[in-house]
């Protein structure tokens, strides 16, 4: 394609430390998605699709296989933690999250319910 960098990612342009963010989402029957931030700046994420980072799973834990594990369930902190109580949310409608970072401590919210609190080693929450 060019001189055109192909992301499926949605990025800020600016770099945020300790954030309270909060937006809607919602995920049709089966969907997979997430919010990524912490982001992994050791390279210029040329010629990669994804970015590395934390993932704040979003995914329909009923009907998509990749929930199989605590860690990929709706509110976990992907591959790390999974939630402490299942996301109170249905698919295909509109939900409500909040994701809260104070230094090394993280939160992930769903309708206004607690899902997930972990607090990150030292080096990962830089």
């Amino acid at each position: 394609i060019g001189n055109l960098e192909i992301f499926q990612d949605i990025r800020t342009r600016r770099t945020f430390g300790d954030f309270d963010f909060r937006f809607t989402f919602l995920l049709a029957r089966g969907g997979n998605s997430g919010v990524k931030y912490l982001i992994d700046k050791s390279d210029s994420f040329r010629g990669h699709i994804r970015a590395r980072g934390k993932e704040f799973q979003l995914i329909d834990d009923e009907n998509n296989p990749d929930a199989d594990r605590p860690d990929h369930r709706c509110g976990a902190l992907y591959n790390v933690a999974g939630p402490l109580v299942r996301a109170p949310f249905e698919a295909g409608k509109a939900a409500r999250a909040r994701l809260v970072r104070r230094g090394a401590h993280v939160e992930h919210w769903i309708n206004d319910t607690l899902v997930l609190a972990h607090d990150l080693a030292p080096a990962e929450a830089k």
